[in-house]
């Protein structure tokens, strides 16, 4: 299974008006490594944890192709996992557009930052409850 991710899937959702030179791609980490190296289009495969691939696919349309593309919950989780490598203005600019967004599922998003391993990630890098602007002295109490 092939699943368009990271910036690339962040571009499909609005999330981002940089244009990736290269397609993101989530795979299967037990996939061979060399069937992914093509001149065109360029790809930069993620290897995934079969566990942790499947959480997250949905399907979208690009150029009239459905594609198998992870939902914008996952999409920002992948983007709290990879904060220390990402582009500073990419990762606020995706983190601003999904709590704008009308069609976003905070549920969804907690389970995913559970199921994903993130909590720790999402609670430093997003304090929007009480709890975090409590801890970082800025809570009425």
């Amino acid at each position: 299974m092939v699943i368009i991710c990271g910036v690339s899937a962040a571009m499909y959702y609005g999330y981002t008006d940089r244009v990736p030179g290269v397609w993101h791609i989530a795979v299967d980490n037990k996939s061979a490594r060399n069937k992914f190296k093509l001149d065109f289009p360029i790809i930069k495969p993620h290897f995934i944890e079969t566990s942790r691939l499947d959480i997250g696919v949905s399907e979208g349309n690009i150029d009239g192709i459905t594609l198998k593309i992870y939902d914008r919950e996952r999409v920002v989780c992948d983007c709290l996992r990879h904060v220390n490598t990402m582009d500073g203005e990419v990762f606020n600019t995706v983190i601003q557009r999904y709590i704008s967004d009308n069609e976003k599922d905070a549920a969804k998003l907690m389970m995913y930052v559970s199921k994903l391993g993130v909590e720790k990630k999402k609670r430093r890098k997003t304090p929007s409850s009480g709890e975090n602007k409590e801890a970082s002295g800025h809570g009425n109490g």
